[in-house]
Formats: structure tokens, C-alpha cells, sequence
């Protein structure tokens, strides 16, 4: 029994020197751009805009698709599944967009939704089509880029239009 207990101290002992390496083998510290402080959301620097109820039931059933489309697209990217990837991003590109208004008239239901809308509408379609060309270089560090653009695009959007949808929106 003693000479277990000896044998496990020896070898607790050894494996602890041994990971410590030479100076030249430890790893340094920490990355200065790795925080080390947990993530906070940002702060929102305006209230969410509302869209009309016609235009939200609307928008709400568009959304399911781009959900699935995203969550099919971030797969693909984690992946680096590129023609899964380019396919998906190019769906996205392509869909069929709101219409603006031709005219002021509220009548019209293009012309119930904030401009801001359309212009993140297009900032969409113009990333996912930007997306789709990346996947035909098999450049994962350019798929990379290019899913984090288009993320951030949906983001910004959902931070101005769904807010906190605890609130009935």
C-alpha cells in the first residue's frame, strides 16, 4: 500500500513537471483581444420601430423562411459545406423582396412600412448574393466574412423592428 501511495505521488509529481514545459514551450498569456469579461448586449440607442399589423403578419411569415433559411446557411458555413452554402445564400439573394410603395398613399401596404425597412431589405439581398459568390472561391476565411456580414445584417434589423418580443410586438 505504501508503495502505491509512493508510486501515485511520484507520478502526480512527474505529470505536474512535465506540463509545465521550458519557458520556451508554456503558452504566454492570454490574447489581448480575448475578453475575459462576460458578454453584455449592447445597449439600444433608439426604441424599436413599429410596423403596422398587416405588415407585420406579413413580414412575421417571410421571417419563418429566412429563419430556416439561416439556420440551414449557418450549418452549411460551420461545415464549409460550399455548395450547400452558395445554394442557401443565393435562396436568400433571391427572394422575392417587399415592394416599396409607388406612391404616399397609406392605401397602399409597401407604403405602412419605414423606409429603414427596405433599405435593410436590400442590404440583405445585396450580402447573401455577396455570400454566394464567396462559396465559389472554397475560401472558408471568405465564407467566414462574408456569413458574419449577412448575420449582422439580420441582427440590425431584428434590433429595430422585433425588440423585446416580450412586449407584445
Amino acid at each position: 500500500m505504501k508503495g502505491r501511495m509512493l508510486a501515485m505521488g511520484l507520478l502526480v509529481t512527474w505529470g505536474a513537471s512535465a506540463c509545465k514545459g521550458s519557458p520556451e514551450t508554456r503558452p504566454g498569456p492570454m490574447p489581448a483581444t480575448v475578453s475575459q469579461e462576460p458578454w453584455q448586449a449592447p445597449m439600444r440607442l433608439s426604441p424599436p420601430e413599429r410596423l403596422p399589423p398587416q405588415a407585420r403578419q406579413l413580414v412575421r411569415q417571410r421571417m419563418w423562411q429566412h429563419g430556416s433559411d439561416m439556420s440551414a446557411l449557418v450549418w452549411a458555413v460551420f461545415s464549409v459545406d460550399y455548395e450547400r452554402a452558395g445554394e442557401l445564400a443565393g435562396r436568400i439573394a433571391s427572394d422575392a423582396a417587399l415592394t416599396r410603395p409607388l406612391s404616399q398613399q397609406a392605401s397602399e401596404l409597401g407604403g405602412q412600412i419605414p423606409a429603414r425597412f427596405f433599405e435593410l431589405q436590400d442590404e440583405l439581398h445585396r450580402k447573401a448574393g455577396a455570400l454566394a459568390v464567396s462559396s465559389l472561391t472554397k475560401n472558408a476565411g471568405a465564407l467566414s466574412q462574408a456569413y458574419g456580414s449577412l448575420s449582422e445584417t439580420c441582427i440590425n434589423c431584428h434590433d429595430v423592428y422585433r425588440g423585446d418580443s416580450t412586449q407584445g410586438r
